[in-house]
């Protein structure tokens, strides 16, 4: 080990956790130019492991085969009252329109060059061709597209397996799910208005998913060419960041993500379409508004203090998103003064939290875990350790359920 391993969890979770996620800790803590700590975050498989970006290595096991899997919160101007009479109805049009599971088509059929086009953009392209808004970029994360992203660093194999999908949701742990903003679980008023929740029993709209089989082939695709090279050490295989290999795996680790960011952009505009078609008989505007979009299982270049000095660093986030703090580059103008809305999601039945970063979340390089499991703990482990502290607690909309994905 090159540097320590440093644990964020409850006694009892820590308790939980099993050798091998220790060891995993322990293996990523030998990557060459790994800085400061390596950090396990209390959700399975959490890690984020920052390494020079000038001398440093990239590891495609340390940011995860779903590159880019996010999680989208949607504001409406919905509260409970008025969705209830039209659930049923709801529920049947998003479980027809909205496409899910192994094997679904997309919403678009996209010819390759558009896909790559696609690829190389993300939401961009979504602006482009009619399905986004200004608005929905500027409460993405990087405004939904990575740079440097290149159609040449992605095979023929990822691009057929991905060129089907886009518009789709996955399956398993990835939900779609209505909540309500309850009064007596807004923590702070004065940032859940900034963030654009405003009105007592508010519904609000959670859904999650990532590059999906473009994203593993891509991973598949960049660990047989590390292996091949002979580069890095059994699951741990890695390039030089800066080498060819390293900056190739970088742009189609950007090709991935941008293609995640556009799926859950096009599913967006799905929902904002079945909203529509529902309400407009009762003269209701939904008016679904991205609140904020933020992805795990990431590589991304960022400055951190290391040692007391700026650092260029590689940040690889596996199971992790950013958390960052008021003042931070990056944030959309709306969020600069409170800081980055955190979704700490509650999987497919459960409640989920909205969290607020803070400045004093550098010790875990501005990350914390996504908590599709063990919600509530560790939304209380989050604010305890000081990475971000809840705004609102937000429960699952009575009688809302669309069947389990496969």
């Amino acid at each position: 080990m090159r540097v320590p391993a440093r644990i964020v969890a409850s006694e009892k979770r820590l308790r939980q956790m099993h050798d091998g996620d220790l060891e995993q800790l322990a293996r990523v803590a030998t990557l060459p130019g790994i800085l400061g700590h390596v950090l396990g975050l209390p959700d399975d498989y959490s890690s984020v492991a920052a390494v020079a970006a000038e001398a440093g290595v990239i590891a495609p096991a340390a940011v995860g085969f779903d590159i880019c899997c996010g999680t989208r919160l949607l504001t409406t101007e919905l509260v409970l009252s008025q969705l209830q009479p039209h659930l049923v109805e709801l529920v049947d049009s998003l479980r027809t329109h909205i496409p899910a599971g192994i094997g679904t088509t997309g919403l678009l059929r996209l010819s390759p060059r558009d896909f790559c086009e696609l690829a190389e953009k993300g939401a961009g392209w979504c602006l482009e061709n009619g399905y986004a808004t200004t608005d929905d970029l500027l409460h993405t994360e990087d405004c939904g597209s990575t740079r440097g992203a290149d159609r040449a660093s992605i095979s023929d194999a990822a691009l057929a397996r991905g060129i089907r999908q886009v518009g789709t949701l996955g399956a398993g742990n990835q939900p779609l799910q209505l909540y309500v903003a309850r009064p007596e679980n807004v923590f702070d008023a004065h940032v859940a208005r900034a963030f654009g929740i405003c009105r007592a029993n508010q519904i609000v709209v959670l859904y999650a998913c990532g590059s999906r089989a473009f994203g593993e082939q891509v991973t598949r695709d960049y660990l047989r060419c590390f292996k091949k090279a002979r580069t890095g050490d059994g699951d741990l295989t890695c390039a030089p960041f800066l080498s060819a290999n390293g900056m190739a795996y970088f742009s189609a680790l950007g090709c991935a993500s941008n293609v995640a960011v556009a799926n859950r952009q096009l599913i967006l505009h799905g929902l904002r379409r079945v909203f529509r078609d529902v309400f407009r008989r009762n003269s209701v505007d939904p008016g679904l508004r991205v609140l904020y979009d933020v992805a795990q299982n990431t590589a991304k270049v960022e400055q951190h203090w290391i040692d007391g000095q700026p650092r260029d660093v590689l940040v690889h986030r596996k199971g992790a998103t950013r958390a960052f703090g008021p003042g931070a580059a990056g944030l959309p103008d709306a969020y600069k003064q409170v800081g980055q809305p955190i979704l700490l999601g509650g999987g497919l039945n459960g409640a989920c939290y909205l969290h607020l970063g803070l400045a004093s979340g550098e010790k875990t390089f501005y990350s914390t875990a996504t908590g599709l499991a063990r919600v509530t703990e560790l939304s209380a482990t989050s604010h305890l350790a000081g990475i971000s502290r809840p705004i609102v607690k937000l429960v699952p909309v009575p009688g809302f359920r669309l069947p389990r994905r496969r």
